[in-house]
């Protein structure tokens, strides 16, 4: 079994709302402790109550509308370099599609260096040590892998 390096963009995140409750935490330090964690900005992320009863994050459509093709060229070309062969096809095909053409060609998994994770796979603890008990909450994630290394 090998070592890999998945990186990507995360998509979407969500977290019990049971778990959330019983350990009386706020939506504003939920919130904060993900953005430090992930380097991401919540509030480019529309918050919804899933058919779970979980709280569920998606990036916004304006989000990416805006800035997610350029910000795909920016990546590919200083991850990758003058190698190509890895995105070139990725960014002919996103190109004139809408964002939820993008999301569902990442869906299809038919390119290693822009797939979609399957339906929160990826876990990950907060914790808040400042908070008597030290609570945590396990958060679930989707991400659109945009480079995968490994051995």
């Amino acid at each position: 079994m090998g070592q890999f390096l998945h990186i990507g963009m995360v998509y979407q995140f969500a977290f019990s709302k049971k778990e959330f409750e019983k350990n009386e935490l706020t939506l504003p330090e939920i919130t904060k402790e993900i953005d430090d964690a992930f380097l991401v900005d919540s509030k480019l992320y529309n918050m919804e109550i899933g058919q779970d009863e979980d709280y569920v994050f998606t990036l916004k459509k304006e989000s990416m509308d805006k800035n997610f093709l350029a910000f795909l060229q920016f990546f590919y070309t200083e991850f990758y370099g003058k190698s190509e062969d890895y995105y070139e096809s990725i960014l002919t095909t996103l190109q004139g599609k809408t964002s939820e053409e993008w999301i569902e060609i990442a869906e299809t998994k038919s390119e290693e260096s822009y797939q979609m994770s399957n339906e929160f796979d990826a876990i990950y603890r907060l914790s808040f040590d400042d908070k008597p008990f030290r609570p945590n909450l396990k958060l679930y994630f989707r991400a659109i892998t945009l480079a995968l290394e490994g051995k």
